[in-house]
């Protein structure tokens, strides 16, 4: 099942230089933005810090004391 892409999906891909030249390519000018169009992502999430959520504090004291004892596992 790792069928190569077809041709048209990378068109300069094993063209001559005259082949380029006669369909443009390298010929390219910058789109004008419309005024109002939305401007480009600039912040990215990968680099972002990780979430760190506040150290949970119980209502009560002792509240957690459980949650110190180690668990065993359940015998059948």
């Amino acid at each position: 099942m790792s069928k190569k892409n077809p041709k048209f999906l990378v068109p300069m891909v094993g063209l001559s230089a005259t082949q380029r030249k006669s369909i443009g390519a390298g010929k390219y000018e910058p789109r004008q933005r419309h005024p109002d169009e939305a401007l480009p992502n600039t912040i990215s999430i990968k680099e972002l810090p990780h979430y760190v959520p506040p150290k949970h504090q119980p209502v009560r004291a002792g509240a957690d004391d459980h949650l110190n004892i180690k668990s065993i596992g359940v015998a059948c």
